[in-house]
C-alpha cells in the first residue's frame, strides 16, 4: 500500500464493498458506481486538509439518517475521489470461493476485479477483514472460514495464551477446531 501514489484529486484508496450498499447512497442522493470499504484504508491526508472535505463531512452527517456510518458518509461526500486497490488489502473471509465470486461478479463491471487479481488476492492476501458483527472469536460468529484463518494466525501471536484467556477459549478447542475445520478453502 505504501507504493501507491496519490494525486490531488484522490483523498481514498480502498476495496470494494457489498454493491448492495450502493442503494443506501441512492437513497441519500449519491449517484456513485462503487462502493469502497473503508475497514482497510490509505488516506491522503494531505488533500483532505488543502479542501473543503471537513466541512462537507460536517454538513452530510447533521442532515442525514445513516445506517453505516463513516463508510456511507465517506462514500457519499468523497465518491469521485476515491480509488479502488487490490482485494488483497482488505479480502473478506467468504465462507466458499462461490460466494466470493458472487461478491465480484456483482460488482460494476468498470471497478470489477479481473481473475488474476482475485487469485492473487485469495493466495497471497495482505489482510484478512472480518466485516459485520459477528467476529471470529465470539462462540455466535458461524462464518467457519473466517474462524479457522483467525484462529490459525492467532495461535502463531506471541500472545496467543492472552487471547484464549481474554476470549475464553481453551487451547484444546482450538486444537480440535484446526484439526478437523474442512473450512479453510483458501490461502
Amino acid at each position: 500500500m505504501n507504493n501507491l501514489t496519490f494525486n490531488n484529486k484522490t483523498y481514498f484508496y480502498g476495496t470494494l464493498d457489498n454493491i448492495l450498499l450502493l442503494g443506501e447512497l441512492e437513497s441519500l442522493g449519491v449517484h456513485a458506481d462503487k462502493y469502497i470499504n473503508t475497514g482497510v484504508m490509505l488516506i491522503n491526508l494531505k488533500a483532505l486538509r488543502n479542501g473543503t472535505v471537513e466541512n462537507d463531512i460536517r454538513k452530510f452527517v447533521s442532515s442525514h439518517f445513516l445506517n453505516h456510518h463513516e463508510q456511507t458518509t465517506i462514500n457519499s461526500v468523497c465518491y469521485k475521489n476515491m480509488q479502488t486497490i487490490s482485494y488483497k488489502y482488505a479480502l473478506f473471509a467468504f465462507e466458499s470461493y462461490e460466494k466470493f465470486l458472487e461478491f465480484n461478479n456483482k460488482q460494476n463491471e468498470k471497478y470489477r476485479y479481473n481473475e488474476s487479481e482475485l487469485n492473487q488476492s485469495l493466495y497471497d492476501p495482505i489482510f484478512l477483514h472480518y466485516a459485520g458483527y459477528n467476529k471470529p472469536w465470539d462462540r455466535k460468529c458461524l462464518n467457519t472460514t473466517g474462524i479457522y484463518w483467525w484462529w490459525y494466525y492467532a495461535k502463531k501471536s506471541l500472545y496467543y495464551q492472552e487471547i484464549l484467556d481474554n476470549f475464553q477459549f481453551k487451547n484444546e478447542e482450538i486444537e480440535y477446531l484446526l484439526n478437523n475445520s474442512t473450512q479453510h478453502w483458501y490461502l
